[in-house]
């Protein structure tokens, strides 16, 4: 470790390095002229016969240099340099293969981005961390049993592991108000405590309380900062008002600051009067379950306890419980895919990542193979001079990399363009209003996708070529003249032109054919005047929660 170290600040501090390496060997050929002095030589002579006792100085140098420091991190700034000036110098590759490789990167991260949101989520509350769902599935169907209200309270009285035990129910109402229309809003049936784990302070009044639960309290409601903005326009005076939620009447008693939207994305919030549904098992509105692990528990023995619950509850009421097991996992896993098969999928895109990285990077290669190709005297020359094979690897590697730098910065723009305006379109036309906590920005994350990206494809586009460029560079320094017997295209390469050729040929092919499908639908004859009619569909407000269609109409 003592070497490592030594050897790493000697590449930050050459110039000390330096110093000393020239004050030892000074040390070292003095000692050997005082030998020959010694010997009776005279003091010119010994000098001379020190010098050829001790070998090359400057090859020793290079030696010591290699051994006492990363000689490629010294030699970084000035292939920096040099791979600037070839971006200039082939204006052509550096366009071509700059948006190739910025189109790699851009996919990368968009795809990392959106997946990323399903598979590892994270909530922005400062109790995320702790705050899980609870769920019961159904295993001999597979199926999750969301009618657990009997269960909800079970696991509120007993659980250990749990803190903060609430549950909610999700319809969408029309909220009427005076003198205005009447438009749907995402209600959340909650219990109070859904507040206190997400961070629910009120901008102004007060929030649900578990007094407000009780069968005979009056209905009460708390708007959402949007709902107050948008439909009451920001009104000071609303606390106190009356508002009609489908059939039901409430009065306002508080609204949310901006942003607060848990259980998922909610408008307005109803408290959960349990006492007044249904408890036989399986039976009655399907709610939810929440809840806060406990100080110093973890999800296993949170699961344990869950697990045990279920055995009782199974032995109790083998009718209905005997294929019901409770799970416990993440609440920002709520809208996640739930099976580890479609899990299997959602990561499975990362290959896809991979290979279009690969596929890309390795046509830039080709374009960096030619440009190396047509610079074979150079290295050669470089060869001759003491230049190692590694080290024109390195240059090359980095000049792949100044390029790929550029094209990540494009790459790094357009991806967060893409997110903030096609992919909040993209999710929401596939998913409905999307969680609070989903966050298409640019994350850290993606930021570093983006760098291994860069580095991954500068690699393949960098050391690829130049390790075949200079392959057999010493057999061709013997030669007469610097250009016979250069880089040939092998097998490899070969496969590599086919693949590149093929897929430009096919991807047009597959764009034509997806385009004439679509006109094919639009032109379909549909056999009457479809474009005179319209398709409307009715929904009434369920008090259920179940928010079936009531029917529609033509």
């Amino acid at each position: 470790m003592r070497r490592l170290l030594h050897r790493l600040l000697s590449s930050f501090r050459p110039h000390r390095a330096e110093h000393e390496l020239a004050r030892e060997i000074r040390s070292h050929l003095q000692l050997l002229e005082d030998q020959y002095l010694a010997q009776g030589m005279d003091a010119e002579e010994a000098h001379y016969a020190a010098l050829r006792a001790f070998g090359g100085v400057e090859q020793v140098k290079e030696r010591q240099r290699d051994a006492r420091m990363f000689r490629w991190l010294a030699g970084w700034p000035v292939d920096l340099a040099l791979g600037a000036r070839m971006l200039v110098k082939y204006p052509g590759l550096t366009i071509v293969g700059g948006l190739a490789m910025a189109f790699a990167i851009w996919a990368g991260i968009v795809i990392v981005q959106v997946v990323s949101l399903f598979t590892n989520p994270t909530l922005p509350v400062s109790q995320g961390a702790r705050l899980v769902e609870v769920r019961s599935i159904d295993v001999a169907a597979n199926v999750q049993e969301k009618r657990v209200l009997p269960d909800f309270l079970e696991w509120r009285q007993s659980l250990r592991t749990l803190t903060e035990v609430g549950a909610w129910r999700d319809s969408s109402r029309n909220l009427v108000v005076a003198g205005g229309d009447a438009r749907p809003v995402k209600v959340a049936e909650m219990s109070a405590s859904g507040f206190r784990v997400a961070d629910g302070e009120p901008l102004m009044g007060r929030v649900l309380a578990a007094a407000d639960e009780q069968p005979a309290a009056p209905a009460v409601a708390v708007l959402g900062y949007d709902v107050w903005r948008t439909r009451f326009g920001s009104d000071p005076q609303v606390l106190g008002r009356p508002v009609q939620l489908g059939h039901d009447q409430a009065t306002v008693v508080g609204v949310m600051r901006e942003g607060f939207a848990f259980p998922v994305s909610h408008d307005v919030w109803l408290p959960l009067k349990t006492a007044a549904l249904e408890h036989q098992p399986r039976s009655g509105p399907a709610i939810s379950v929440f809840g806060l692990l406990a100080p110093g528990v973890s999800l296993p023995a949170a699961q344990a306890e869950l697990t045990m619950a279920g055995r009782r509850a199974a032995l109790a009421s083998p009718e209905t419980h005997q294929h019901l097991e409770p799970r416990v996992r993440p609440y920002a896993m709520i809208v996640a895919p739930d099976g580890p098969g479609e899990m299997a999928i959602m990561y499975s895109i990362y290959f896809f990542i991979a290979a279009l990285l690969v596929l890309i990077c390795g046509n830039v290669g080709l374009l960096l193979f030619a440009r190396a190709a047509s610079r074979e005297t150079e290295l050669v020359v470089r060869t001759a001079l003491g230049a190692s094979r590694g080290r024109i690897v390195a240059q090359m590697f980095t000049e792949a990399l100044v390029l790929g730098g550029v094209s990540a910065i494009v790459g790094v723009t357009a991806a967060d363009v893409a997110l903030r305006t096609w992919g909040t379109v993209f999710l929401e036309t596939n998913l409905g209003r999307l969680p609070f906590w989903f966050d298409l920005g640019l994350s850290p994350r993606a930021l570093a996708v983006a760098l291994v990206l860069t580095v991954a494809g500068a690699a393949i586009a960098g050391i690829l070529p130049a390790l075949k460029v200079t392959r057999g560079m010493s057999d061709r320094l013997k030669q007469s003249t610097a250009g016979a017997g250069g880089p040939q295209f092998g097998g490899v390469w070969t496969v590599v032109i086919v693949a590149q050729v093929a897929a430009t040929v096919l991807f047009p092919a597959l764009v034509y054919w997806e385009q004439s499908q679509l006109r094919r639908i639009e032109d379909f004859a549909a056999g009457f005047a479809h474009d005179q009619y319209l398709s409307v569909q009715i929904e009434r407000d369920d008090p259920t929660g179940d928010d079936a269609p009531a029917g529609g109409a033509t």
